[in-house]
């Protein structure tokens, strides 16, 4: 009995915790945790299979103690969340097991349908299905006949009906599809499939209001097949399709399956003719024609029990679970594949640690979560059921421009040009360095590879990425200016046209003290340009300095002639003053030129030209002095003497005076 009770539990291994790859793979899962459900000394336990709602995780199978013989198995429903608290569990006290489950949410309402098989009252097995609402059985149905034995694998919601596919065994193993009511469990229909030596092991999906139900077969020649049945929603049968393994197999086991965009994913294993279990992924159209198909497990000896018995697809990535199970010792490994929706595996990993298995998986929230047992011995049946929740784990890879730039994806920051992050499959938000700069150099943040501007960014990491954060390269132009105001200074792009100017070419202060912009330099004294504005093309960042001459004006003053030099000049440059005319004759005084006084009232040159370097604003005097005209003094003496002899001369020539009149009578 132990032997027959530890095959069929075989039929639904997984094991996870500890992996080592036998394919390339892009990451490695890791185990987040498992949490056991003990039941007592003696008392063990398996979850056959799950599924989730938004809000929890459903998980079915089924306690017994080891110590009655024959083994007396009570079904166990068993709710968590999905940090794996129990909320709900759930056990008839009756003698059943549960096979499967599928939950529906409606508005704030859980109901979660289970079915399996119990022990009716006669001693044979009867197909169990019972409905839970919020946790609380709703209706419970035992199907079956007096003189049969009936088993519930699998089941479907949907509208209105529930779906259950089954086996039975009388007049021979056949399949059936049931329909009932999902208000109160009333039986609608029973379609039974009896086209082959034997079918059984069924299971059952609803795409585009069409019921598929995939089985393995065996035909009247003993050769092991799978078959899909495609039937209406009412029960009616509209086609039938075959697949034979590539390599004739003497059986043909279904784990599960899932159509999503028409095409059907199966999971499951073949057994050879040399006694060799292969395990595999496999791709149909919906007319059942192979597209792919991956095999996996050890396939050296007969004597090893590889299978796939649960798929979900999340995200566009296909996740099987499995196991591989040793007859010789009653050993379990469990195995676990991802796959892209072509059939590339993305990676394959194997546990190699103490005995632990699954059965079923869901994926939520980007999380994997797996129902099965864990204990100490497989064998020994010392094993409770669990539950374990697993991340997928990928690479993420980010380019930036330099080892100075880091990037930060909410759990860790690092710095390279090539940033690589193991990360759990999840939502994050990514943010790359905004700015780094140095020595007037810096890069900014201006996109990522995709055309994406935020930053941080959100994005759902799904399998290996790389991204490369995207930067503009900017020097800083520094313009300075010891007079007037400067415009122009600042970050440019490489390759940007900058330019600067500066506000006034002359700054008056006043004072007879100007300065005057002459040309902007760098700092290596190289001369850029001489206008005002100055447009050049970025390249390096840069220094540009305004240079101005500082400017005196000389002031000249002369009361007499002309003078010249008068202005503005540069300091140390040289000045020349000059008077025109040294003396200015006049009567009876000349102005005779003496020099050149400046403000402090110094004579600076008595020169009528004088040089002299400018230092600073200065104002000259010319200096006249008083001389006596000589010339005129002569003219004005031989003048006068003429004057005198012409009057002598004059006397002389004339004679006495006549006398004088005598007086009147």
């Amino acid at each position: 009995m132990r032997i027959v009770r530890l095959y069929l539990i075989t039929v639904y291994l997984l094991v996870f915790l500890a992996f080592s790859p036998l394919y390339v793979a892009s990451g490695e899962p890791i185990v987040d945790w498992i949490k056991p459900f003990p039941y007592g000394t003696n008392i063990y336990g398996n979850a056959f299979d799950m599924d989730a709602s938004n809000k929890y995780v459903y998980f079915v199978g089924y306690i017994s103690d080891k110590d009655v013989s024959p083994p007396k198995h009570k079904l166990i429903l068993i709710a968590t969340d999905f940090l794996g608290r129990v909320y709900c569990l759930k056990s008839p006290d009756i003698i059943s097991v549960g096979h499967g489950i599928d939950v529906e949410v409606d508005g704030n309402d859980e109901y979660a349908y289970v079915v399996g098989y119990v022990v009716s009252s006669v001693g044979q097995l009867d197909g169990l299905l019972i409905c839970y609402k919020n946790f609380d059985e709703k209706w419970r149905v035992s199907w079956g006949s007096p003189d049969d034995t009936e088993i519930f694998i699998d089941v479907k919601v949907y509208g209105d009906r529930v779906y259950v596919v089954g086996y039975k065994y009388k007049p021979k193993r056949s399949i059936f599809l049931a329909c009932f009511s999902k208000d109160d469990g009333s039986l609608l229909w029973v379609k039974e499939y009896t086209e082959y030596y034997s079918t059984d092991r069924p299971r059952v999906f609803i795409h585009d209001d069409k019921v598929y139900v995939i089985a393995r077969a065996v035909k009247h020649d003993s050769k092991a097949i799978a078959v899909l049945l495609k039937y209406s929603l009412d029960g009616t049968l509209l086609s039938e399709h075959e697949y034979s393994p590539e390599t004739e197999a003497y059986s043909v086991y279904i784990g599960d399956f899932i159509i999503v965009n028409d095409f059907i994913y199966l999971v499951g294993n073949f057994m050879d003719l040399d006694y060799i279990y292969h395990a595999y992924v496999s791709k149909f159209d919906l007319s059942f024609n192979l597209i792919w198909k991956k095999e996996f497990g050890e396939m050296s000896e007969y004597n090893i029990y590889n299978y796939l018995a649960g798929i979900d697809i999340y995200n566009g990535f296909i996740y099987a679970s499995g196991g591989i199970f040793y007859l010789s010792n009653f050993t379990v490994k469990m195995i676990l594949v991802k796959l892209d929706i072509d059939g590339n595996v993305k990676w394959y990993k194997v546990y190699t640690g103490s005995d632990i298995w699954g059965n079923g998986i869901r994926i939520r929230y980007y999380k994997l979560y797996i129902c099965g047992g864990t204990g100490e011995s497989f064998a020994d049946e010392n094993f409770d059921i669990m539950l374990m929740q697993v991340s997928d784990i990928v690479k993420l890879k980010v380019k930036t421009p330099g080892d100075d730039f880091w990037i930060d994806n909410g759990i860790e920051k690092k710095y390279g040009s090539e940033v690589e992050f193991s990360v759990p499959v999840g939502a994050y938000k990514i943010k790359a360095a905004s700015e780094v700069s140095k020595d007037s150099i810096r890069y900014v943040f201006v996109e990522w590879e995709d055309g994406s501007t935020d930053n941080p960014r959100a994005i759902e990491i799904l399998d290996d990425i790389v991204l490369e954060a995207k930067y503009v390269k900017q020097y800083f132009i520094d313009v300075q200016s010891s007079y007037g105001e400067v415009e122009g200074g600042g970050w440019y792009n490489e390759g940007d046209t900058a330019t600067v100017s500066v506000s006034e070419t002359i700054v008056d202060h006043g004072n007879d003290t100007r300065r005057v912009f002459t040309e902007w330099m760098d700092t290596e004294g190289n001369v850029l340009s001489s206008d005002q504005t100055y447009s050049f093309t970025v390249t390096q960042p840069i220094t540009l300095i305004a240079k101005w001459d500082t400017q005196y004006y000389i002031r000249i003053y002369s009361e007499y002639s002309n003078c010249s030099g008068e202005g503005w000049y540069r300091k140390g440059s040289t000045a020349t003053i000059s008077i025109e005319s040294e003396k200015i004759e006049g009567i009876p005084f000349n102005k005779v030129f003496k020099g050149w006084r400046d403000e402090t009232g110094s004579i600076v040159s008595t020169q009528q030209i004088y040089y002299f370097t400018v230092d600073g604003p200065k104002t000259f005097t010319a200096v006249w002095e008083e001389e006596l005209n000589i010339i005129f003094i002569a003219v004005l003496g031989a003048l006068i003497l003429a004057i005198v002899a012409v009057t002598l001369i004059l006397r002389r020539r004339r004679g006495p005076p006549p006398p004088p009149p005598p007086p009147p009578p």
